[in-house]
């Protein structure tokens, strides 16, 4: 009877260190944190990501649902334009058996488009595409990739993302890309005008960074515009604290420290 207890127990704790963020932040204390999507109707993208794998874990008024490598959060808007024509279109997870995870999202009636082989794309409500790539070397199930930022000029983008958030710079394929901690940023050429992400599905996605006042205060005496200065979310009640960046083409970058509910693995 113990053995049984002492293994449901490991077994628990594997399951929650599998969904915090990435452990180890980089050099500039940055991981991968969330992504912020608007919708009409957030009771049912939050029940899109809870079939999709995810696990909601509200933090204050955040409506938060928890994936391995990030987080996902909503809020309600009327009108919302499209993804397709943002500076960030594309947002990617790897799933370690592709015809698996398609049988258990189609059980779970989620709309399901295979593309190219090993490749697929779940319909979150709106509909918002969410790009599928199957990696059979995967630890887990399902894990966040990327994010893709299209430009006029990816390799200008590149240098900017790596000094202002230290990622490792690399090529995906022919993309040129840089390496976080949990996860990975690809550059693409835009092909026309590309819009600021405010306004659009996907409003604004973001870092989780370590000492984020100080990192802060840092991009102002380098010369990066501050969008919206650091504050404590709620001050008194929870320790979440952050602030924004707009890159030069209008990608708006929430910065965050502490966004896991104090019930949850956190980065700290």
């Amino acid at each position: 009877m113990r053995t049984t207890l002492l293994a449901a127990l490991l077994l628990a704790l594997a399951s929650s260190a599998s969904a915090q963020l990435a452990p180890a932040p980089n050099a500039k204390g940055v991981v991968f944190g969330h992504l912020h999507f608007s919708t009409q109707d957030v009771a049912a993208f939050r029940n899109f990501w809870v079939a999709f794998g995810g696990t909601a874990t509200p933090n204050l008024d955040l409506d938060l649902v928890q994936l391995p490598g990030i987080y996902l959060v909503t809020f309600q808007r009327d009108q919302i334009a499209p993804m397709d024509n943002e500076t960030t279109p594309v947002v990617t997870f790897k799933v370690r058996n592709l015809n698996e995870s398609i049988a258990d999202w189609v059980g779970r009636s989620l709309v399901v488009e295979r593309g190219a082989p090993g490749q697929a794309f779940v319909y979150a409500p709106g509909p918002t595409r969410i790009e599928i790539l199957e990696d059979k070397t995967l630890r887990r199930p399902l894990q966040f990739y990327r994010v893709h930022l299209v430009t006029p000029s990816p390799r200008e983008a590149q240098s900017w993302y790596a000094k202002v958030f230290g990622g490792k710079p690399t090529n995906v394929g022919e993309l040129a890309a840089l390496q976080f901690p949990g996860g990975v940023m690809t550059f693409g050429l835009a092909k026309g005008p590309v819009q600021p992400t405010r306004g659009h599905r996907l409003d604004h996605w973001g870092f989780e960074i370590r000492n984020l006042e100080s990192f802060m205060k840092g991009l102002q005496s380098s010369g990066v515009p501050i969008d919206r200065p650091y504050r404590v979310r709620r001050p008194g009640e929870q320790r979440l604290a952050l602030g924004y960046v707009l890159d030069p083409w209008g990608t708006a970058i929430e910065m965050t420290e502490h966004i896991a509910p104090d019930n949850s693995s956190s980065t700290h």
